[in-house]
């Protein structure tokens, strides 16, 4: 299963396949917000059931859930001392990501 041009690819009845990622999956995903896009990068720390709400810091998004299986993202704060930010990314735009290599300060 690959994303091509932007899109997942469709069964044979029409419906998307969307892939499924574990905890500790590393994913990203490109946002918009304002006019800008933001490419987000960061793990999976929640898998949220079909029509379920998220159980954590996500923002209430005022609806019952997604009809499918989703998923919350936590992405790492821009220093050392800042929170992370917590996301419930759309499925038709995330995908996997390698995992960010880590240098060693002397």
């Amino acid at each position: 299963m690959c994303l091509e041009d932007g899109v997942w690819p469709r069964t044979k009845r029409g419906k998307r396949t969307y892939p499924t990622f574990k905890i500790g999956d590393w994913v990203i995903w490109d946002s918009q917000a304002g006019g800008f896009w933001t490419r987000k990068k960061g793990w999976v720390v929640e898998v949220v059931p079909p029509r379920r709400r998220p159980f954590g810091p996500v923002r209430d998004p005022g609806f019952d859930g997604r009809p499918y299986e989703s998923y919350v993202v936590e992405v790492p704060g821009a220093t050392a001392w800042s929170k992370p930010r917590y996301y419930w990314p759309n499925l038709n735009r995330i995908r996997k990501a390698k995992k960010p290599s880590i240098r060693k300060v002397r």
